[in-house]
């Protein structure tokens, strides 16, 4: 995905900083054609107080064009039948 423009910013969601300090890595999804990419926040010319709500629509996708993106937390995925 390439970076398109930053939206305005809203109160109290995950920011590019709080990822960073939980050594997350953030994915951003095409809403038009599916395609996908994980992003480091430290990548991105962004301030690390951007939350990530207000990343939905700032990047445009690298395979169809489209501006019409949203952005989340990689979480890492529990393991089955461990408890957790």
């Amino acid at each position: 995905m390439q970076q398109y423009r930053q939206k305005t910013k809203s109160d109290g969601a995950v920011t590019l900083a709080d990822l960073e300090r939980a050594g997350l890595s953030l994915t951003v999804h095409c809403r038009q054609c599916g395609h996908w990419s994980e992003v480091l926040p430290a990548a991105l010319a962004l301030p690390m107080e951007q939350e990530i709500p207000g990343l939905d629509g700032v990047f445009r996708c690298s395979i169809c064009s489209s501006r019409d993106s949203c952005a989340m937390p990689l979480y890492p995925r529990k393991k089955p039948g461990n408890g957790e």
